[in-house]
């Protein structure tokens, strides 16, 4: 069986590139939603960043919580292209009903967004982060 987070992650990819309105967004379609460093990478991009993966088990069932926090770069003057993605991003992801393997994704939430300038004090950097219940199946 393989790790939730895992799975999890892989479907959140795949509904991300998926969405023609999120692909027309980025600077390269599809190929800008990345997992790990993009140095190269044109702007602006979708990052798909940290994972937390904690026991959500019960009696009843094994589960598990993944916290997946995904990063939105762009170097447009001010926070709207990001925030245009951020909606995108949300339409892909939030209380949808993804594919995943070995184990059943019982609920995908928003948690919360931020925007910010980041330390080069020209670049915007955006945090979205999603949580995601699974059980195995």
């Amino acid at each position: 069986m393989s790790s939730p987070s895992w799975e999890v992650q892989k479907a959140v990819y795949t509904a991300l590139a998926a969405n023609s309105g999120l692909t027309a967004l980025l600077a390269s379609g599809s190929a800008s939603i990345v997992d790990g460093s993009a140095q190269d990478a044109a702007f602006p991009y979708v990052d798909l960043g940290e994972i937390e993966e904690r026991d959500a088990s019960t009696k009843s069932f094994v589960g598990g919580e993944t916290f997946m926090t995904l990063h939105v770069w762009s170097d447009a003057n001010g926070k709207k292209e990001i925030g245009d993605i951020f909606v995108q991003i949300k339409s892909s992801l939030n209380r949808q009903a993804l594919s995943v393997t070995s184990n059943q994704l019982v609920d995908l939430t928003y948690e919360n967004s931020r925007i910010f300038r980041d330390a080069d004090g020209q670049t915007r950097h955006g945090v979205i982060q999603f949580r995601a219940i699974t059980i195995e199946s």
